[in-house]
């Protein structure tokens, strides 16, 4: 399995556990170059990640750069082709700019909504910018299995990526056939490393479900971090985990867990069954500031 590493704490104070803030520039540059010796594959980077792509672009090094991908998180909906393409070249030449380059490896538009204002219109302008040879891949980042299911139909999208841990996993039921799904939230924006209680705290509702998952971790003989991050390790659909990291143990650490073994499949149903009824305002990030 492939290591994307994320950056979105390279541009924001990111994650529920997280309590350092981002980590200043001499320092991202300092994991950067410790990712380039461990040979990761991805850097996944957004136009909506802060000054993220900046700091990407600015960091030098004589190695070569692992491949980028990144995101568009706005476009003026109800154009036609031209429209949808012109805007995008706008956007990907700010993309350029900021990560001081003149290609990219993907694409994505950051939600699916934009793909479902955009329709055919939006796509083939997507295949242009692909067939031009900006981008190699193209694809958008979703949220749920039903906007995944949907996106399939479009068959020259093949890059996906979306969240997937132990409380939610959209891949379960859908022939990804050979798309390549990038995965987020492993850990849940950090839940994962909460105490119940804490977790609680931080997001109501939450700790019922930390303390099953502690449970069967205990029975297993495993820390709950380790239990959820072998969870998506055994799911056969995903092509690369998107991990974000703050400092170098973090990043040796994942290089570490992606060469685990996955969980037994006698195992991993017991999760899915557990964990199936987790409600959205818990295992959905973008819902927690409402609480």
């Amino acid at each position: 399995m492939k290591f994307t590493l994320g950056t979105v704490q390279f541009g924001l104070d990111y994650g529920v556990a997280n309590s350092n803030g981002k980590p200043n520039q001499e320092a991202v540059y300092r994991l950067l170059d410790r990712a380039v010796d461990l040979n990761i594959d991805y850097l996944d980077t957004a136009m909506a990640y802060g000054d993220s792509q900046k700091v990407l672009g600015n960091w030098y090094t004589d190695k070569e750069k692992p491949p980028v991908i990144s995101k568009v998180n706005q476009l003026t909906p109800g154009q036609d082709e031209n429209g949808y393409y012109s805007e995008l070249c706008n956007k990907l030449s700010i993309i350029f700019n900021e990560l001081q380059c003149d290609h990219i490896n993907g694409l994505m538009l950051h939600y699916y909504y934009l793909l479902e204002e955009g329709g055919d219109a939006l796509y083939k302008a997507l295949m242009r910018l692909k067939n031009e040879g900006f981008v190699d891949e193209v694809g958008v980042s979703l949220y749920t299995g039903e906007e995944l299911r949907k996106a399939l139909v479009y068959e020259e999208l093949t890059i996906f990526q979306c969240p997937m841990n132990l409380f939610d996993n959209p891949l379960l039921g859908i022939n990804v056939q050979n798309k390549k799904i990038f995965v987020r939230s492993v850990y849940l924006q950090g839940l994962f490393f909460l105490s119940p209680e804490e977790a609680e705290s931080k997001v109501p509702e939450s700790g019922q479900y930390l303390k099953k998952l502690l449970k069967i971790a205990e029975r297993e003989g495993l820390a709950s971090a380790e239990l959820a991050f072998r969870y998506v390790l055994s799911e056969p659909n995903v092509y690369s985990l998107v991990l974000g990291v703050d400092n170098e143990q973090q990043l040796l650490e994942n290089c570490q867990n992606i060469k685990l073994s996955p969980l037994s499949e006698e195992l991993r149903s017991e999760l899915n069954s557990v964990f199936k009824d987790v409600p959205e305002k818990v295992k959905n990030p973008s819902l927690w500031s409402k609480e």
